[in-house]
């Protein structure tokens, strides 16, 4: 570590008590002459909602002081909590200077680097991503960094989460420019503005950038604005006016850790009404209290019910608001926290991914990850394509016709070998294809059976109808040719959920020889890309073989001992059209959903296997109860009334295309 002494000190002891210095890499040739310093209040920003603001570095104008409710929303805002400086430079190096007001660097959950820390992002040329480039070691009040940068690449810096910066500075090479980076591709300029706890507030990342406000922002690639507040994120209706002055993208509520059972149950909805009425077009984000040893809080499930109402109340005025349980925010594990309460960086990047999914469907950041590209479809919505591969595509409906295209689809109409009377059959008019896009529909024949459809490009042994009357083993049953079948590539489905519960839905695949080995290289894997078997949820991606005995085998990304865990299910909702997709290659599965990988490649590890054999495609409906008990069962009182407001509601699971891509090397 290279230590500089600053000019204006003149002894070593007062630069001990006063200068900390966090260089990391070996000075560069040349004196300070040599720089030129940029003053914060001089270079592009982000993450300050006002720009009346007394300095640069707080959160909320001196204007709205009375607004600040007692017990320290004002003092806290003084913190630089989520702001931070966005620009590009062709400098070779780079220099940070900044100082503090309270010689309190670290507390007894945060450390320096995230109380008092400065922290350092550089944008990947080609993907657009941001990397952790530098931290920083603050040992005193004012402290300095230099280290080696890549002329012209985008750098972000955040400033400290819990303390009150009273200078910034950043130095390049003297004759570099230091701009403002382009605006974003996906188009969002306003903020995502977080009102909340010390959570939000940013306790106990290590560093500014893991925070999970700046987490979620850089992963859906928006900007945001941080109104975190330690143990003050209380919902008084005062806040109403700091959290509505700004004119967002998105609002995230997330109050409930300061919040009692009472106080959500007298404020929560008094504010959101106001918030809805001072903003009627902005969506709103309520957040549960991301605890790591509950499933659910009773205040997070007071929240979701109470927006449940509101949405029957008035559908139009409340579309746009929306609920995350804590189940998507934490894997509960028992080590995402440093002290039962405030998540430490593992806690913090689960926060982030969580927060950021729902950015990305709030928002409609279709692409919102680098790491897929948009591939245009003439005429029809973009597939979301893993990004650096090249693919053809070489399968597709995209249900632009009048009817079912029976060169493409047949029904599924039997089941081990018998007929199944839920599935249904063309006779019952359960598949309607308008507005290029295919419906299907849960019906009530007159016999009082409940019929959805199984459509497939394919089928195998349990399709076929065997003749109960046969009197010898020979023949075997009639075998149709597949319609499509396929080894390796990219298999896609753009989707609506149906919206009512007791039936449920899959986009998924199996061979014609499914379970005939316990090798998958001869019978295959069954990939079941996407079921939803409640209304607004999915699973994506489990994976069968061996067939469906004792010899069993199942696994899925991300890597959960159980399908149903809340871990697997990814919240969608029912409302809008969602993209699953799973890239199929020699050495593994990787899926995406709407642009963003979901969890790692699998395949190769223990218990896992890959399939090596071509395998059909099938767009799938079922009520619930018929499978139990040898496919004898009806559904019980309780199911049949939900399965009867299905029926009249006219529900449907809709796709918009199904498309199979090969890999082109």
């Amino acid at each position: 570590m290279n230590i500089r002494p600053m000019k204006y000190l003149k002894s070593v002891g007062l630069a001990v008590l006063s200068f900390g210095v966090c260089c990391v890499d070996a000075r560069a040739d040349g004196a300070d002459d040599d720089w030129e310093w940029h003053d914060g209040s001089t270079l592009p920003q982000e993450g300050r909602g006002f720009s009346d603001t007394a300095t640069p570095y707080v959160r909320i104008p001196d204007r709205l002081k009375a607004k600040c409710p007692p017990g320290g929303v004002w003092d806290l805002s003084r913190n630089s909590s989520g702001i931070c400086h966005r620009f590009s430079t062709d400098s070779n190096r780079m220099r940070v200077r900044w100082k503090v007001r309270d010689p309190k660097l670290s507390t007894h959950n945060m450390t320096g680097a995230g109380r008092s820390g400065v922290d350092v992002y550089i944008q990947d040329a080609k993907t657009g991503k941001w990397k952790f480039k530098q931290g920083s070691r603050p040992m005193a009040t004012t402290n300095e960094l230099e280290f080696a940068w890549t002329p012209t690449r985008g750098c972000m810096i955040y400033l400290p989460l819990y303390n009150t910066v009273e200078k910034f500075e950043v130095g390049v090479r003297k004759g570099a420019y230091v701009k403002p980076l382009p605006p974003r591709k996906n188009g969002v300029t306003k903020p995502v503005v977080c009102y909340g706890t010390s959570i939000t507030h940013g306790a106990s990342a290590s560093r500014p950038g893991m925070a999970w406000t700046a987490q979620a922002a850089r992963r859906a690639d928006v900007p945001f604005v941080d109104l975190g507040f330690a143990g003050n994120g209380k919902m008084e209706m005062s806040m109403v006016d700091v959290v509505s002055e700004i004119d967002a993208s998105l609002y995230v509520l997330d109050c409930l850790w300061n919040m009692t059972d009472k106080m959500a149950e007298e404020r929560f909805e008094p504010f959101v009404r106001e918030l809805r009425k001072r903003r009627p077009d902005t969506p709103i984000l309520c957040a549960e209290d991301c605890s790591t040893f509950k499933d659910r809080t009773n205040k997070g499930m007071f929240v979701e019910k109470t927006i449940e109402k509101l949405k029957a109340e008035d559908p139009k005025l409340w579309k746009d608001i929306y609920f995350i349980p804590n189940t998507e925010q934490m894997i509960r594990d028992g080590e995402e926290t440093v002290d039962g309460c405030h998540p430490n960086d593992w806690g913090m990047t689960h926060m982030g991914e969580g927060f950021a999914k729902r950015y990305r469907h709030i928002l409609g950041i279709a692409a919102g990850c680098s790491c897929v590209e948009e591939y245009a479809v003439s005429g029809e919505a973009p597939s979301l394509l893993p990004a650096g591969r090249s693919f053809r595509l070489v399968w597709n409906d995209e249900f632009n016709g009048d009817s079912l295209d029976t060169g493409k689809w047949s029904y599924r109409t039997n089941f081990w070998g018998k007929r199944a009377p839920w599935f249904a059959t063309p006779e019952d008019g359960a598949v309607d294809v308008k507005d290029g896009k295919i419906h299907l529909k849960i019906l009530k024949r007159h016999d009082g059976q409940y019929v959805s459809p199984q459509l497939q490009t394919g089928e195998l042994m349990w399709d076929i109808a065997w003749d109960e009357n046969r009197t010898g083993f020979f023949p075997l049953p009639k075998r149709q040719k597949p319609k499509f079948v396929h080894k390796y590539g990219y298999y896609e489905c753009r989707f609506r959920l149906q919206r009512k519960p007791g039936w449920w839905s899959a986009f998924w695949m199996q061979t014609e020889q499914q379970g005939c080995s316990l090798d998958p290289a001869i019978s295959g894997v069954e990939h079941d890309i996407m079921e939803s078997f409640r209304p607004g949820e999915i699973i994506p991606h489990c994976f069968h073989t061996n067939g469906y005995s004792g010899d069993y085998l199942g696994f899925k990304t991300p890597r959960v001992k159980d399908a149903f865990d809340t871990n697997a299910v990814v919240q969608v909702g029912c409302d809008d059209f969602h993209t699953i997709g799973m890239l199929w290659e020699p050495d593994g599965y990787t899926v995406y959903i709407d642009g963003c990988q979901h969890g790692p490649k699998v395949g190769m590890g223990e218990g896992e296997a890959v399939s090596h054999i071509p395998e059909f495609v099938l767009l799938t409906t079922e009520c619930h109860p018929y499978r139990q008990k040898r496919m004898t069962a009806q559904p019980d009182e309780a199911l049949q009334k939900k399965l009867d407001e299905a029926v009249a509601a006219g529900d449907d699971f809709v796709a918009d295309f199904v498309r199979v891509y090969d890999i082109v090397e």
